[in-house]
């Protein structure tokens, strides 16, 4: 338990840099776009912008960061492990574990941002919508996004989690050939294309929307879960790479 603690706490240092930097600039870019929205504002004549929420717009930029943090720490954290005499299985535990505590957190702080947000914009008199719902929120509504914006994050994370494993256990050649068989198929097959941006649209209406959310989100926990599972055997016969 030691050093399944310990492995979790080399993740975070490592990962304290990027989230640091990361909240700053997104931080930084909210507040100019606050300045914009409030200074450009006529006052007193019930014109309101057409930006209804800062802070949801950047949840893709959560997502993409979730994504390249992910892939970066787990890569680096695996060498730290072994040297510190943690099996591989600890390894895995204590990146699924960490990976869930680290999408809950980020969920949880686009949460309190948008609470805030709307708070402010009531003050100022301004229309606002609450992670894109327009209509009046309470306690259930609050904890339904944080669960929705938790599952989508940590739905990332554990598939980039599965490709570094992939990759660790069979090189960066195997992600050139799976890119290029992948390019390849929709430039062959457009059906095959269209397919899989239609199934992608669906699940990111289904997720944000009120039709199947329950059904989609139900879905995209299971993946999570069968990547993790699949990461498993994968990391279990991974060599340290220099």
């Amino acid at each position: 338990m030691s050093r399944l603690s310990q492995g979790i706490k080399v993740q975070y240092l490592i990962i304290k840099p990027g989230f640091t930097v990361f909240w700053g600039v997104i931080l930084a870019i909210m507040a100019f776009q606050y300045l914009i929205i409030f200074y450009f504002t006529p006052q007193g004549t019930g014109v309101t912008p057409d930006v209804k929420t800062v802070v949801g717009g950047h949840l893709l930029a959560v997502v993409i960061f979730m994504g390249v943090a992910t892939g970066i720490q787990c890569w680096e954290a695996f060498t730290y492990y072994l040297n510190l005499g943690s099996t591989r299985r600890e390894f895995w535990l204590s990146c699924t574990i960490f990976n869930f505590l680290h999408s809950l957190v980020m969920a949880a702080i686009l949460v309190g941002l948008s609470l805030i947000e709307r708070l402010a914009f009531i003050f100022f008199g301004l229309e606002h919508s609450f992670m894109f719902r327009t209509y009046t929120i309470d306690a259930l509504i609050v904890l339904t996004s944080l669960v929705v914006n938790f599952v989508v994050i940590a739905t990332v994370a554990a598939g980039v989690f599965l490709l570094v494993s992939v990759l660790y256990r069979f090189s960066w050649k195997l992600l050139l050939v799976l890119g290029a068989a992948f390019l390849s198929g929709i430039m062959l097959f457009p059906a095959f294309g269209d397919w899989l941006f239609g199934v992608i649209e669906y699940v990111a209406n289904a997720t944000f929307g009120e039709n199947n959310q329950e059904t989609v989100m139900a879905l995209l926990v299971v993946f999570s879960l069968a990547c993790y599972l699949l990461a498993y055997p994968l990391i279990k016969g991974s060599q340290v790479k220099n």
